[in-house]
C-alpha cells in the first residue's frame, strides 16, 4: 500500500454517493466530463466508478464505464483543488483498469483531452495520443452536393420504433472505439430535433440525427450500413438535412465533428460544402495490456 492509499479511502461509488458528488463537483475546478449523451451523473448506478476519501470528504472520482460493451471512455473526473490531481487520477485509475481487466470486455480505456491541463495528466499516466476530433462548418457560399439518390431509396423522419435497427446499423459502420449503445442512441433521439432514416427497396440503411440552437444546426450523427456504403447515402442525408437547416429554417451555419483519421467521411463532407475551422480535440488511448 503506497503512501496515498495508507492516508485516503478508495471505494466504488454507490447511488448514495449521488448528493454529495453533486455538491462536490459545484467547487472544483479540476473537473473533467466526456461529451456524450447522458449527463455525468447518470453513471452512477455503472462500474467502474471509483472515489477516493479523506476523513469521509470526497477530494476525487472517476468513472469509465463501457457502454457498448467494447468502448469503454473516461466519462468523468474530477479532483479536489487542495490534492494532486494527478496522483488522484493515477490511483483511482488503476481501480478502474482492476475492474475491467477482471469484468470487462474492452482492450482499452479512451479519454478525450479537453483541456490542457487534463491532457497532461493523461499522457503522464501512460496515455498515447490516438487520432484527433475535428470540428467542421457548413460554407454557405457552397453549392450542396448533389450526388442522385440510388433508386428505390426514400429519407423519412424517424421514429422510436426505429432504435433497434439504427443501433444496429451505427454499430456495424464504426469501429468499437465510436460505437453507441440504444441507451446513448435513444437519449440523443430525445435531444434531437431532426433525425431522418434512408431506406432502399423498404430496408432501413442509414440515418443521421441533428440538433439545433437558434442560429445553428449540428449535424450530431450519421451512419451507414456498410453493404451500402459508397453510393451517394450519405451525401442524401446530408443534402437533405442542409435544405431543411438553411433553405426552411433560415439558420446561418450546421456544424459537425469528425475523426482526423477518417479519410472517407473527411471527403463525403467536403464534397458536400464542409470545411475544417481548425478547432480539435485530441483523443488518446490506454491499452488495458
Amino acid at each position: 500500500m503506497n503512501w496515498f492509499q495508507r492516508h485516503h479511502h478508495l471505494r466504488p461509488v454507490t447511488p448514495e454517493d449521488k448528493p454529495s458528488l453533486q455538491t462536490f463537483l459545484r467547487k472544483t475546478i479540476y473537473l473533467h466530463q466526456h461529451l456524450d449523451w447522458r449527463n455525468a451523473l447518470d453513471w452512477v448506478g455503472w462500474q467502474p466508478f471509483w472515489l477516493a476519501e479523506k476523513d469521509s470528504q470526497i477530494i476525487g472520482f472517476l468513472a469509465s464505464p463501457a457502454d457498448p460493451p467494447l468502448a469503454s471512455w473516461i466519462r468523468i473526473f474530477a479532483a479536489d483543488l487542495f490534492v494532486s490531481p494527478s496522483r488522484v487520477l493515477a490511483e483511482l485509475l488503476e481501480k478502474n483498469l482492476e475492474w475491467h481487466r477482471e469484468y470487462g470486455k474492452v482492450s482499452f480505456i479512451a479519454s478525450l483531452g479537453l483541456s490542457d491541463w487534463f491532457s497532461h495528466l493523461l499522457q503522464d499516466s501512460g496515455f498515447h495520443h490516438h487520432q484527433d476530433v475535428v470540428m467542421m462548418t457548413y460554407d454557405l457560399n457552397f453549392v450542396s452536393c448533389q450526388t442522385p439518390l440510388l433508386i428505390g431509396g426514400i429519407i423519412r423522419e424517424m421514429g422510436i420504433e426505429d432504435l433497434p435497427l439504427v443501433t444496429a446499423i451505427d454499430n456495424a459502420a464504426f469501429e468499437p472505439l465510436w460505437q453507441l449503445s440504444q441507451i446513448d442512441l435513444s437519449n440523443a433521439f430525445q435531444k434531437c430535433t431532426y433525425k431522418t432514416v434512408l431506406e432502399v427497396n423498404g430496408k432501413l440503411v442509414a440515418y443521421q440525427m441533428s440538433t439545433e440552437s437558434e442560429s445553428k444546426a449540428h449535424l450530431a450523427r450519421l451512419a451507414v450500413s456498410p453493404e451500402m456504403q459508397n453510393k451517394g447515402l450519405g451525401s442524401a442525408l446530408i443534402r437533405d438535412l442542409l435544405e431543411h437547416f438553411i433553405l426552411h429554417k433560415g439558420l446561418q451555419s450546421v456544424t459537425l465533428n469528425t475523426q482526423s483519421t477518417n479519410a472517407a467521411s473527411l471527403h463525403v463532407y467536403q464534397r458536400c460544402g464542409f470545411h475544417l475551422t481548425g478547432e480539435q480535440f485530441p483523443v488518446f488511448i490506454l491499452p488495458l495490456h
